[in-house]
């Protein structure tokens, strides 16, 4: 099973995502958030195998808590997946 964080800060985009996922046993939700804090806390109390994120993460998260992230996990944009 797939431990996945979401974090958004649009409260519907956070809801659709949360749906879809609940819809494949495959996939397990270890927290949806709207808070920079709460995800780095979901990270540090939580296995999480994938953070979805609807927000580029530096302008959002700030660069300590993204590096921190980044070094645990292979992030990639939305810019960066479209290309």
């Amino acid at each position: 099973m797939v431990a996945i964080a979401i974090f958004s800060a649009d409260p519907a985009m956070r809801r659709s995502l949360e749906q879809l996922l609940r819809e494949d046993s495959t996939f397990s939700i270890v927290g949806v958030v709207d808070d920079p804090a709460a995800i780095s806390l979901l990270i540090d109390q939580n296995h999480v195998n994938v953070i979805l994120a609807d927000v580029p993460l530096r302008e959002r998260l700030g660069d300590s808590v993204a590096h921190s992230i980044q070094m645990r996990f292979s992030v990639h944009t939305r810019s960066q997946i479209r290309n």
